[in-house]
């Protein structure tokens, strides 16, 4: 009797231990759900207010809105328009002023302050993406 009693007492554990990690997973699962939601709504978001159909137009959409303060710069593909570094620098100057002197970005050099400033902002930029006139866009 106490055999039994004890291996019911062993199986409502056993149960509850299940049900609890059952739980624990499907709250895992909810809240990577979410997390790719986010990502989801912010692509999504950045498209219709592009009015584009894909996240690279809607990107480069974007860029493109937040570099018409730099008149000399004509930004029109994720390749040879940021080969200079200059792009890169104006977006950044764009988005954070003090990083980077606007006059620089009418000069040589800009690759490499790309690559610091950039850095500095927490995001490492591949210095072989300059090595070529026309970059890998998907790089």
């Amino acid at each position: 009797m106490a055999q039994q009693r004890d291996f019911h007492t062993a199986v409502i554990v056993a149960e509850r231990g299940r049900e609890e990690a059952q739980a624990e997973m499907t709250r895992w699962i909810e809240s990577s759900r979410a997390n790719l939601s986010a990502d989801s709504g912010i692509w999504a978001g950045l498209m219709r207010k592009f009015d584009k159909n894909s996240k690279r137009n809607a990107l480069l959409a974007w860029t493109q809105a937040h570099l018409t303060a730099y008149p000399s710069l004509s930004v029109s593909n994720f390749s040879s328009d940021w080969s200079d570094g200059r792009a890169f620098c104006a977006l950044i100057h764009n988005i954070r002023p003090n990083l980077v002197d606007r006059a620089q970005l009418s000069q040589s050099g800009c690759t490499q302050l790309a690559i610091d400033k950039a850095a500095e902002l927490g995001v490492s930029i591949e210095p072989s993406i300059f090595s070529s006139s026309t970059p890998d866009w998907k790089h």
